[in-house]
């Protein structure tokens, strides 16, 4: 949100496949617009996971995933998959053409949202997951942006998921605090069944 205006970023369905579309709202959420696609669509995209942001200057920003073969949604291990953003300067009228922000290799997945965050100098920050063949190990890595996605620094940190083999899918969240700060959290853990491991756990940078 942002002041009045509210934008909802979700999954859509045309007649046969799914896109990232948008809904906006100029009073607050007492009446709706229309829906608008944001993404095209794909087989593959009921995972792309939106997440919106809302800047100090009033643009909005969504955030998601996407597979770009044609070869099954999860069968080479992330090589094909790049994570998307497009930008609204009208309060969610109308959105740029997707702009690539990062990977491959990415991880198409359920998500909590909060992959997308703008700091408090309206810098856009971007963050998404890789896991190598065999889930032996698994990455999160973030990009930013001084031109409202127009160009990324791609992977400005990588974090390196603490326990071999884990599974970082869905785990990982941006929130800018004060400061021009941005904040990254993302959970630790292994397969089910492994034996406790003291370095699971929930982390910050």
């Amino acid at each position: 949100a942002f002041e009045d205006s509210v934008l909802v970023g979700f999954i859509a369905w045309d007649l046969t496949e799914p896109y990232v579309a948008s809904i906006a709202s100029s009073d607050g959420g007492t009446t709706w617009g229309n829906v608008t696609p944001v993404s095209p669509p794909g087989p593959c995209m009921q995972w792309s996971t939106p997440s919106v942001a809302a800047s100090p200057a009033g643009s909005f920003a969504i955030s998601w995933s996407a597979e770009t073969s044609n070869t099954g949604c999860w069968s080479d291990w992330g090589n094909s998959t790049r994570t998307f953003v497009a930008i609204s300067f009208d309060r969610g009228g109308t959105f740029s053409e997707p702009l690539p922000a990062g990977g491959p290799p990415g991880w198409i997945g359920a998500s909590f949202g909060d992959a997308v965050v703008f700091d408090d100098a309206s810098r856009l920050y971007v963050t998404w997951h890789t896991i190598s063949p065999g889930w032996t190990s698994a990455a999160i890595s973030v990009a930013n942006s001084t031109d409202f996605g127009q160009t990324f620094e791609q992977a400005s940190f990588t974090t390196r998921i603490r326990v071999a083999g884990g599974n970082s899918t869905a785990q990982e969240n941006l929130a800018a605090g004060p400061g021009d700060l941005v904040y990254l959290v993302w959970e630790a853990f292994g397969a089910p069944g492994d034996p406790v491991d003291p370095r699971n756990g929930i982390f910050v940078r």
